[in-house]
């Protein structure tokens, strides 16, 4: 029976980022949304991916995609970042939004300029009555007060998230003093708080903004360095877990212990013994321990880039 690591907490709250712009593979991102940095990456196994969204009660990432004009509906494991296709929604969607309290997602299609309502079952849209006219990028979010909000070009608006029609706006986007604009990145997070991002057009890297509801004035935020998204969502990491395998006691005869084990985590994640410490994500580790003759209890510790960690392990090496 393998022993190990037993995560101390449920998750943390991150920027989930999805790209492929151009129709290029995929891979799903974790970011810091308070720095910018790349706390996590896995491939996908598709390409040109966009408009990801957490469901507000299950936890379970969707994503559709944006380049060719089938758009395929996506399942996404947000723990190894594998895609599984549910459905087809038959054209191109730029951009998805959970309503918070029905849970029903909403799509946007740049194409078309219209808003629909996707099945979660079968990727089956339904068009709403009517939808507010756009020009240039174009992206939609639910604030927490079940406001849905579009960012279109340069300017923020409200749509009746029944009709589908404007309800307020436009208010012109501003960073500081000037006249701004956005891509299709926009998202809220868990305190309510309004994000959307912007490309170098389609290449790294993605400027990331808070903006006000109020206002639509930008505060720059950080920028995700390398990384060119082309769609976006806050959701919660889970906390890693790891496995050393397969013994509690490791006898050597040498100078160094080798120390085998695994990790579970959607985060980058480090291991650590005294004096040794192993990098690795949804993978292996190895831990190479110097140690005296003798016996000596080592204490493993396991914790994302997050500041995430998981219970510390004692490991039992015996040299001689």
């Amino acid at each position: 029976m393998a022993t190990g690591f037993v995560a101390t907490a449920a998750g943390t709250e991150v920027l989930w980022g999805v790209t492929g712009v151009g129709g290029a593979a995929a891979s799903l991102y974790a970011v810091n949304p308070a720095t910018g940095a790349v706390v996590g990456k896995s491939a996908t196994g598709v390409d040109s991916l966009s408009g990801v969204a957490v469901h507000p009660t299950t936890g379970v990432m969707y994503a559709t995609e944006t380049q060719r004009g089938t758009g395929l509906f996506y399942r996404i494991d947000s723990q190894t970042g594998k895609a599984t296709q549910i459905g087809t929604v038959g054209f191109a969607i730029a951009e998805t939004a959970f309503q918070p309290t029905t849970g029903d997602l909403y799509a946007w299609a740049p194409l078309a300029k219209k808003l629909y309502k996707i099945n979660l079952t079968t990727g089956t849209p339904t068009q709403l009555a009517s939808s507010p006219s756009t020009v240039g990028p174009s992206a939609i979010t639910f604030g927490t007060n079940g406001v849905l909000y579009m960012v279109r070009n340069n300017s923020l608006i409200t749509v009746n998230s029944t009709t589908g029609a404007l309800a307020t706006g436009p208010l012109v986007i501003k960073l500081g003093a000037v006249d701004s604009d956005v891509d299709n990145l926009f998202a809220t997070n868990a305190a309510g708080v309004l994000y959307c991002g912007r490309r170098s057009g389609k290449s790294a890297p993605t400027s990331l903004f808070t903006i006000n509801a109020a206002t639509a004035a930008l505060t720059k935020v950080a920028d995700v360095s390398g990384v060119a998204f082309s769609g976006m969502t806050f959701g919660t990491a889970a906390a890693p877990t790891a496995f050393r395998t397969p013994k509690k006691t490791v006898r050597v005869t040498g100078p160094v212990a080798r120390i085998k084990g695994t990790v579970s985590s959607a985060l980058f994640t480090t291991v650590s013994a005294p004096g040794a410490r192993a990098r690795t994500v949804q993978g292996r580790w190895t831990l190479n321990v110097k140690v005296k003759p003798g016996r000596r209890v080592l204490t493993l510790t396991c914790k994302d880039d997050m500041g995430q960690a998981a219970a510390p392990l004692k490991v039992v090496v015996i040299r001689g």
